[in-house]
């Protein structure tokens, strides 16, 4: 479960930090609100292809960063933990950044990882 989802210098955001709690969460607003920035950046944290597009203009790179919850996921914990990144009590932190550049990084656990390990 996502407990926890920070960007940095992500589309129009300048820094942003929402946090969710056990069970439903629901994202509403009017069209144009920002709930495909939201969708975007977790499909980072879950491994999907970035877009230099969305760095902030101004901003050489953006990060997204999110607090994952795993004990109930054994898989994941166990291929984390293959990575040299266990979950700590049972959380992974998991962070991509990408550059003006097109090159893009991402880390389980402050451990950099390949975009396939995510």
């Amino acid at each position: 479960m996502l407990l926890r989802l920070e960007l940095e210098q992500f589309v129009l955001l300048e820094k942003a930090e929402i946090a969710f709690d056990p069970g439903l969460n629901v994202i509403t607003g009017e069209t144009g609100t920002g709930k495909s920035i939201l969708v975007d950046a977790i499909g980072l944290l879950a491994g999907a292809r970035g877009d230099a597009s969305w760095i902030r203009a101004g901003a050489e790179r953006t990060v997204v960063e999110g607090r994952v919850r795993v004990d109930r996921l054994p898989g994941a914990a166990r291929r984390a933990a293959e990575l040299g990144a266990g979950p700590e009590d049972g959380l992974l932190t998991l962070r991509r950044e990408l550059q003006r550049g097109g090159r893009g990084r991402a880390w389980v656990q402050d451990r950099l990882v390949r975009l396939a390990d995510l």
